[in-house]
């Protein structure tokens, strides 16, 4: 089974992607924010990152690239 990560701070846009994600048969890992997403890619890492933006704490940008970095 495929894992997708999810990473936003809106709890309205998670249960959106999790409802379209779930049609796909695959597993929706969540994050709240970017430092919680490269520590979750860092342990297990996923097939595929869906990332905000906008996050307070870390931004995706941030996260992104030291997802990329490690």
């Amino acid at each position: 089974m495929k894992t997708v990560l999810l990473t936003d701070d809106n709890e309205d846009i998670i249960e959106l992607v999790e409802l379209i994600i779930s049609k796909f048969g695959c597993k929706l890992a969540k994050a709240k924010n970017g430092e919680v997403a490269v520590q979750y890619c860092q342990e297990s890492p996923p097939d595929l990152v869906i990332m905000d933006l906008n996050m307070p704490d870390m931004d995706g940008f941030t996260a992104i690239e030291s997802i990329r970095i490690n």
